[in-house]
């Protein structure tokens, strides 16, 4: 005989896959390649225009922050460590160094919400409600997906290897863009806080001097005055923005 039919076995097997952390990352991947395909149909890339450009400009030893309107509209506003990070993505054709970019920034967030000292449970309904924010991030290229990721890997990382990977999240958030300070709220939490600051000094050299290996020193350093001009500038902008 048949077994009876049981009504509730969809259901069953429908919350099974929500709560598989596969099915959450073949979400998150195929909002990724949705918006990807997006921008290579619609041709929008500025973001990315405007990232890849800063490798090639630290290369020439030209401004970061200067407008380049025969390659994109806007300017940077990202730190000089930033062109390093999307060095490996400027090497390759647009349209595929975009497609990298994006799946980049996806991938790292989903892998740093996995480290997060809660249920897998809660772990998933973080990756379902941040969806929305994931969706403005992939058809923008921003790197939100990225800078979220680094200050959970600085909470994540606190105590472990006595700081020393969360001082280097911290230290690289601050240096790429400064909403990576919020991750200094942290360091109550720290145990050894002298250990912690000695890190945190010696990343901060590494991030620093790091660019230099690929331009000059003078550059490097007279680019960092220009990111401080450029981030009041923006942020004089935004606020006369908000009034009108």
């Amino acid at each position: 005989m048949n077994s009876p039919s049981h009504p509730n076995q969809p259901n069953s097997l429908l919350s099974k896959l929500y709560e598989d952390n596969r099915f959450a990352l073949s979400l998150w991947l195929a909002v990724t390649l949705i918006f990807v395909i997006d921008s290579w149909i619609t041709q929008r890339l500025n973001n990315y225009l405007i990232f890849e450009n800063t490798f090639r400009n630290l290369l020439h030893q030209q401004s970061f922050y200067a407008l380049y309107p025969a390659f994109h509209e806007d300017a940077n506003h990202y730190g000089p460590i930033f062109s390093l990070i999307v060095a490996p993505f400027a090497a390759l054709p647009n349209w595929l160094g975009l497609l990298f970019w994006n799946l980049f920034n996806c991938v790292f967030l989903f892998k740093a919400v996995q480290t997060l000292p809660v249920s897998q449970k809660d772990r998933l309904i973080f990756c379902y409600i941040a969806i929305p924010c994931l969706i403005e991030s992939m058809l923008n290229q921003q790197f939100n997906a990225a800078a979220g990721a680094l200050i959970i890997l600085n909470y994540t990382q606190l105590n472990k290897a006595k700081g020393f990977w969360s001082a280097m999240f911290m230290v690289l958030g601050v240096f790429v863009k400064l909403y990576g300070i919020v991750g200094m709220a942290f360091f109550f939490f720290v145990k050894d806080k002298p250990r912690y600051i000695l890190y945190s000094l010696l990343w901060a050299i590494v991030f620093f001097t790091l660019p230099m290996l690929f331009s000059s020193p003078l550059f490097v350093t007279d680019s960092y005055f220009d990111w401080f001009i450029s981030l009041t500038h923006k942020n004089a902008t935004n606020v006369v923005t908000s009034i009108v």
